[in-house]
């Protein structure tokens, strides 16, 4: 799943030339045969380009050769998503599998173009999922497109893993006794525990287990503010929700052994529970800008040269990105401001400031654009 962070690194490359190709693919084996053609014309259409801004054919096919692998590579389109997006720069080749659909584009640039990526992560739509079983735990990124999980990391996998197979026995402190010698009869089992009758020890070793999971979880997801989900028996969520601090974890979640769900049932589920959340808080978003922009508050600008230098100010809290909009400029090296070109040359100025905006921490939505205030091509609350 693509996150936060992959875009950061791709936002800050920066190369003479990038290259960013996106185009849609398909997930059954039928549909997929057209996907490596349109890939092939793709990359001919940027090597014409690379071409025409100077480089000798050699160079341009040479720049393209491990992209163009791709391209007969039939196990690698057996296993496709919604989109993809190949990224080359003269040290390397990156290519993502995306859960969403693209346009069929070429961008040549000094930096990759990033802005397609942003519907995948926005803050308007990724959000993660706890399964909780006793047997097995797993952690799972989503959007609203697809979901797929990733590494529990320092939540304990399951119950057996964290404590030992052998620890509940030790902890009841079961043990058989038998016939003596001045006894008959048939061996019985006798428990100590200090007074707790076996369930009473299986009750407490389950809730410092759920605390451990919940206190691993918190320190995973750390700073991240998506919402969480979670899906356990109504007795394991009730444990789990008494002691997890993850401060976005979701009121509802889905009370239901996970293991009785398939993953695409359980995506179903968890999107249905946070997408009010998400409309929620771009509300709330719209209303907070709307507010501004009412007083004439310069923390509200909603033209594109002033948000793009509030982007490279590291000054915006918020920034809403019309999906299917596009403003060609240059930002001036000086002031840091952009420039509006005429003339079609240049690269996405709404690109540019999504990228330094979410380097930065900001919360950035990824709207239709009759959504962001006003109908602009984008807006911005400021943090000063």
């Amino acid at each position: 799943m693509l996150n936060v962070d992959q875009i950061k690194r791709l936002a800050a490359y920066e190369a003479n030339p990038c290259i960013s190709i996106y185009l849609p693919t398909h997930r059954m084996a039928r549909e997929t045969e057209q996907d490596p053609i349109r890939l092939k014309n793709l990359l001919a259409e940027a090597e014409e380009r690379l071409i025409a801004d100077g480089l000798r054919r050699p160079e341009a096919a040479g720049l393209l050769e491990r992209a163009r692998e791709l391209v007969d590579d039939y196990d690698f389109w057996q296993h496709q998503s919604d989109g993809l997006a190949v990224f080359v720069a003269p040290a390397h080749t990156f290519v993502l599998r995306l859960p969403a659909d693209m346009p069929e584009e070429v961008h040549i640039g000094v930096r990759f173009h990033v802005r397609h990526l942003l519907p995948v992560i926005a803050n308007n739509g990724r959000f993660y999922l706890l399964t909780v079983a006793q047997d097995r735990v797993r952690l799972f990124e989503g959007s609203r497109h697809a979901m797929t999980a990733v590494e529990t990391g320092h939540i304990p996998e399951s119950i057996a893993k964290l404590r030992g197979m052998t620890d509940y026995e030790e902890k009841v402190g079961f043990h058989p006794t038998g016939p003596t010698p001045t006894t008959g009869g048939t061996p019985t089992a006798k428990f100590h525990a200090g007074g707790e009758a076996p369930q009473d020890v299986r009750e407490n070793q389950l809730k410092e287990w759920l605390r451990e999971v919940a206190n691993g979880t918190a320190r995973q997801l750390g700073g991240d503010t998506a919402p969480l989900v979670v899906a356990a028996d109504e007795r394991n969520l009730g444990h789990f929700r008494a002691c997890c601090s993850y401060p976005h974890l979701l009121d509802d979640g889905i009370a239901e052994h996970p293991e009785a769900l398939d993953e695409e049932q359980l995506h179903r589920r968890a999107w249905a529970l946070v997408e009010p959340v998400f409309a929620e808080r771009v509300r709330e978003a719209q209303e907070h800008f709307a507010s501004l922009a009412g007083e004439g508050h310069e923390r509200a600008p909603h033209d594109v040269p002033s948000i793009v230098q509030a982007a490279m100010n590291g000054r915006i809290d918020v920034l809403f990105v019309a999906e299917d909009a596009q403003v060609v400029g240059r930002v001036n090296p000086g002031t840091g401001k952009g420039e509006i070109c005429r003339d079609g040359e240049g690269e996405d100025l709404l690109d540019r400031a999504t990228a330094e905006a979410l380097a930065t921490g900001a919360f950035v939505y990824s709207l239709p654009k009759e959504q962001v205030p006003g109908g602009h091509a984008a807006a911005a609350i400021l943090r000063y």
